[in-house]
């Protein structure tokens, strides 16, 4: 996705990673209370969308499953944010204090707003750390032709699920290139 972030929307992503919680409840091997989740980059958006309670509440009314225990988010891009969250679980975000493709400071402004909320949020930003910082052996910079970069740009979820720049304009979340005009 990454020269076209709409081929696999993040409420896609959102399903998968509940449908895989559904998956993993029905072994009894596994505490349905103990299962977190954790993704990196598009993923690490959604591990942070889906930490709101307006997630949690449509999955367990869709998929019968029990919330996230905890939401660990590496170098997500916090383009689309809730304006009121309402955190479900715990949250670390982990992110590359040198990452030019997400950027941290859409990402820490979101925690801030959700640390006011009530929320247990922990952000640790790691000094010149890059963009997949685990992914490499001598995490080193790597440039991605044609990607779609959305780090300087916020939406906002409504309460009513609606997505609004921050000026107030409507926006179709499968259409980010409205937010950089």
């Amino acid at each position: 996705t990454v020269d076209d972030q709409t081929r696999v929307t993040s409420g896609q992503m959102a399903r998968d990673a509940y449908a895989a919680k559904a998956f993993l409840e029905k072994n009894q091997a596994v505490d349905p209370a103990r299962i977190a989740v954790m993704w990196q980059s598009k993923g690490g958006a959604v591990a942070l969308l889906t930490a709101d309670s307006w997630y949690e509440v449509k999955a367990r009314s869709q998929l019968g499953v029990s919330p996230f225990a905890a939401h660990i988010p590496m170098y997500p891009g916090c383009t689309l944010q809730y304006r009121h969250p309402h955190v479900a679980a715990p949250i670390l975000v982990l992110a590359g204090g040198d990452d030019d493709y997400v950027g941290v400071k859409s990402c820490a402004e979101y925690v801030e707003r959700m640390r006011a909320a009530g929320a247990d949020v922990t952000l640790i930003v790691y000094p010149g750390a890059q963009h997949g910082f685990d992914g490499r052996d001598n995490l080193t910079y790597y440039w991605i032709k044609d990607a779609q970069n959305f780090r300087d740009c916020v939406v906002y979820v409504e309460d009513d699920g609606r997505t609004v720049t921050k000026t107030g304009e409507p926006v179709d979340p499968r259409d980010m290139r409205q937010v950089m005009e």
